[in-house]
């Protein structure tokens, strides 16, 4: 029980006296009483109350400290809806709660990123995107934070689906439509190699269509970056086999040779 008196609550919590000097629950300091026997009195049905109230102004010091770092945690989105799924990974549309917002949210499960050893992989996607960030033709990276389970990637939301899914609905469509997105994939490889990055796995599950039907591409994984030979991916193997770190694309996208 503290000292100090408090003028802004009317009544003591278990007494309902009225015009008396109310101090507040050491704790959490948001309910009042008029003495230590009230307080006890209370406290069997306070404790349960009081705990959930400190948790919560815990939770609310933390994200004014990551916000005052510029950092992000899962609880500052909602309204998740899935986009996709990957090996170790989940793809999310969230809404950020603060800003109202809409971002894609990459979740990767830790433990499944380990057992498959890909964690440079995701290094590697960081590092690519973070060197492409004002390419026009690469989606945004934002942030990066991570929690005991997973680490997430905070990205551009883009609403025009796959390319792929355009082609799985519509089939290849008439010639001049297809000329045209093999124009903006060829402008759109120009842009990233110029910037020294290849992106070794280009099919189009990677490539995403904004609502103008403009190009960004996606998972940098198991790029390559040629001005930093010394960041390399995972290549393509489990733990205990033969590593081929320059045999990474997807079978049925690869060139013949």
């Amino acid at each position: 029980m503290r000292s100090d008196t408090e003028q802004t609550q009317d009544s003591c919590q278990v007494c309902k006296k009225q015009d008396v000097e109310l101090s507040r629950c050491s704790q959490c300091k948001s309910i009042y009483y008029c003495s230590i026997e009230c307080q006890k009195k209370d406290w069997k049905d306070h404790k349960f109350i009081c705990s959930e109230i400190l948790l919560k102004q815990q939770r609310e010091k933390q994200r004014a400290e990551r916000k005052a770092q510029g950092k992000k945690a899962i609880e500052d989105f909602a309204d998740f809806e899935v986009l996709g799924h990957g090996n170790f990974s989940d793809i999310f549309r969230v809404r950020e709660i603060e800003t109202n917002q809409l971002y894609a949210l990459k979740q990767i499960n830790k433990r499944k990123l380990t057992q498959v050893n890909k964690e440079k992989d995701v290094y590697m996607e960081k590092h690519c995107l973070g060197k492409l960030t004002e390419n026009p033709y690469v989606i945004r990276l934002y942030s990066t934070f991570q929690d005991d389970e997973n680490l997430y990637m905070l990205m551009q939301y883009i609403d025009g689906g796959e390319l792929w899914q355009q082609i799985h609905n519509f089939g290849a469509r008439a010639f001049p439509i297809c000329l045209y997105y093999i124009s903006e994939i060829l402008k759109a490889i120009n842009s990233i190699h110029k910037q020294g990055i290849v992106h070794r796995d280009i099919k189009s599950e990677h490539i995403l269509l904004t609502q103008d039907k403009k190009i960004k591409f996606i998972y940098f994984g198991t790029a390559r970056d040629m001005n930093d030979l010394t960041i390399e991916g995972s290549g393509n193997s489990r733990k205990g086999k033969q590593t081929f770190k320059h045999f990474v694309e997807t079978p049925q996208f690869m060139t013949p040779e």
